[in-house]
């Protein structure tokens, strides 16, 4: 399949890059069926973090407060989590990624009002 040619890599690099992407999103798409997952389930898709988290199933938390999503799922955002010591805000949520590493929970932030005191 390859050439003994080292520059083979080079040429075709964007290629691979691409095959190996269809493959992992093949990979998503069975293992989702597998789990279960109803129609509604959007396999994730090659590109930003902010579309990763957008395809996501975040399912609510036992306390009713926040959602949560297993890391594989979101390989893209639990890499960021890992570079930022495990937190991070994007959007309109604070993310953390578990101790284990195999779970992310996403909290929505809270707007902080400022109280302007009245000058008496």
């Amino acid at each position: 399949m390859a050439s003994a040619d080292p520059r083979f890599l080079e040429t075709h690099a964007s290629q691979i890059e691409d095959i190996l992407g269809e493959a992992s999103s093949r990979i998503v798409a069975l293992h989702n069926k597998w789990r279960g997952a109803g129609p509604a389930a959007k396999p994730l898709r090659r590109g930003s973090v902010e579309e990763e988290i957008e395809a996501a199933e975040w399912k609510p938390s036992r306390s009713g407060e926040g959602e949560w999503v297993r890391a594989e799922e979101t390989p893209l955002l639990k890499g960021e989590l890992e570079e930022a010591g495990g937190k991070k805000t994007i959007g309109g949520y604070a993310y953390y990624l578990s101790r284990s590493g195999r779970i992310i929970t996403r909290y929505a932030r809270r707007k902080k009002s400022r109280v302007r005191q009245q000058p008496l």
